[in-house]
C-alpha cells in the first residue's frame, strides 16, 4: 500500500482491494476532527510553555501515533462492512 490506505488494510481482504477513496477521506475527516476537540482543549494548554514554532510537532507526533496504533485499527474494523461492501475476501470464494 501507499499512503493512507495502510490504515485501511485487512489480512482478509484479497491483494489490490482497496476502501473506495471517499469513504476514507470521510473517515479520516470525521476521526481527526474528533481527536481534535480533545487535543485541542487538553494537550494545547500543557504546550504553553513551548516556543508556538515548536508547539505543532508533539501534537502531530501523539495524533499520528493515536491513529496509526489506537484508533485506526479500531474504527476500520468497526466500519469494514461499509469500507468494504460485497467484496470477496481473500479466504472467501
Amino acid at each position: 500500500t501507499t499512503g493512507l490506505e495502510f490504515w485501511f488494510d485487512f489480512p482478509d481482504i484479497a491483494a489490490g482491494q482497496t476502501a473506495a477513496p471517499h469513504k476514507m477521506v470521510i473517515v479520516l475527516s470525521v476521526v481527526l476532527y474528533l481527536m481534535a476537540i480533545p487535543v485541542h482543549f487538553f494537550i494545547v494548554p500543557l504546550l504553553e510553555p513551548v516556543p508556538q514554532i515548536l508547539r505543532p510537532l508533539p501534537l502531530i507526533v501523539f495524533q499520528v501515533l493515536l491513529l496509526t496504533y489506537l484508533v485506526m485499527p479500531q474504527v476500520t474494523r468497526l466500519l469494514k462492512p461499509w469500507l468494504y461492501p460485497e467484496r470477496q475476501t481473500a479466504g472467501s470464494k
